[in-house]
């Protein structure tokens, strides 16, 4: 029953396990039985977490930590297969496992209130097995092959409003303290012709020299694909609200400034009091306008969905080794490295194991193995580590 359970949730195994046949058992058979080769076929159970880096379409990667415990949970479907074929010192092998669940990860940043990821996974393995060492005690094997790796993952995002409005609020104050620092440089420039006539030309000067300077305040938040354009283009929502807000600032100053000599009468005074709170009132609209418009940009810029698929195939060589304690139990292990850059830049596991040899024909294996892969490509990240218990069963003829 446990090894039912174990083969049903199978995780991502392939080509862990050692599936070769191995001659020097105690257990013989029979004479006239012997073929020039052997067979394995075996049902591999990795009990693995997920632990590691998971990005597509650009996105910030969600991180994804789920100990096996949590993720049978989060199995939708899994099929896994292992053969090998052995004659004399060579041997072949094939395996493959597919696999679909659905994690939640890691909030990618304060703009996102969760994310839910739903992955597919398949992997296929062939390589070539070279006996270096063979007795009666076991045996040694160098390995090389190909390791083929297929990842589509879709995420789906939920927006934290207040993270967003927090966010836009930090964008628009540091705007509004960059504008206000920028127009009066600019308006002191420019004051032997301080005319109310002039504000064109003011607003215009300012304009030019500020948006390039506020430019750099936008492109800090926030880093999803898409905000940032969406808020920064010259010819965005954003741009609009923040030429108000600078035609309002020059406007507040030119009437300071312009007011400096005294009035000739209290009506000039009292006009000119109410024609700069109305200008004040202007410019506190023109700040909370470029608040909402980020925040409302952010909002519709973040997407409620993002999914992605990279497919790859890593070279790997490494070994494999056997030895039998007793006729029934023997200890394996196996390791090998890939990637190099051809697929992904590194590619690496490491397998041990205990086994028990029913029969001639009958064997079953307990162990651990750690597989990483950290592999990166136009915006798609997969740079994670599965690793945990391993169980299978081997039927060999």
């Amino acid at each position: 029953m446990v090894l039912l359970v174990a083969v049903t949730i199978a995780f991502n195994a392939f080509a862990g396990t050692d599936h070769s046949i191995s001659r020097d058992l105690a257990v013989s058979p029979p004479q006239g039985a012997k073929s020039d080769w052997e067979f394995a076929v075996g049902i591999p159970g990795w009990m693995a977490g997920l632990n590691g880096d998971i990005g597509v379409a650009g996105l910030n990667p969600v991180h994804v930590d789920l100990p096996f415990t949590k993720l049978v949970s989060h199995l939708d479907m899994v099929a896994a297969l292992a053969v090998e074929a052995q004659h004399d010192r060579w041997g072949f092998f094939i395996a493959g496992v597919y696999e679909k669940l659905g994690v939640n990860g890691d909030t990618p940043g304060p703009l996102i209130d969760s994310v839910k990821v739903d992955m597919k996974m398949a992997l296929a393995e062939v390589g070539v097995a070279y006996r270096v060492w063979k007795g009666k005690r076991g045996y040694f094997d160098l390995l090389a092959g190909a390791r083929y790796f297929y990842m589509g993952s879709t995420m789906n995002f939920d927006v934290d409003s207040s993270g967003v409005d927090a966010a836009s609020q930090q964008v628009a104050d540091a705007a509004v303290n960059r504008v206000t620092s920028a127009v009066e440089r600019e308006i002191s420039e420019l004051l032997p012709e301080l005319k109310s006539t002039a504000r064109g030309k003011i607003t215009a000067g300012a304009n030019s020299r500020i948006q390039a300077q506020v430019d750099r305040i936008l492109a800090q938040y926030p880093r999803s694909p898409g905000v940032i354009d969406a808020i920064n283009g010259r010819n965005s929502p954003v741009s609009d609200v923040l030429r108000e807000l600078i035609a309002a600032k020059v406007a507040e100053k030119q009437i300071t400034l312009s007011g400096v000599k005294a009035a000739v009468s209290a009506e000039v005074a009292a006009a000119k009091a109410r024609a700069k709170s109305k200008l004040q009132s202007d410019v506190r609209r023109a700040e909370q306008n470029l608040a909402n418009k980020i925040a409302a940009t952010i909002k519709k810029a973040i997407p409620s969905e993002a999914s992605g698929s990279k497919s790859w195939v890593d070279p790997f060589v490494g070994f494999r080794a056997r030895y039998n304690f007793t006729d029934k139990l023997y200890a394996m292990t196996r390791a090998d490295i890939g990637g190099f850059g051809v697929g992904s830049e590194l590619a690496w596991q490491a397998y041990g194991a205990l086994g028990w040899q029913f029969n001639r024909h009958w064997s079953t294996e307990l162990g651990y193995r750690y597989l990483a892969e950290d592999y990166q490509s136009d915006g798609f990240v997969f740079d994670a580590a599965m690793a945990g218990a391993y169980l299978g069963i081997t039927y060999k003829f």
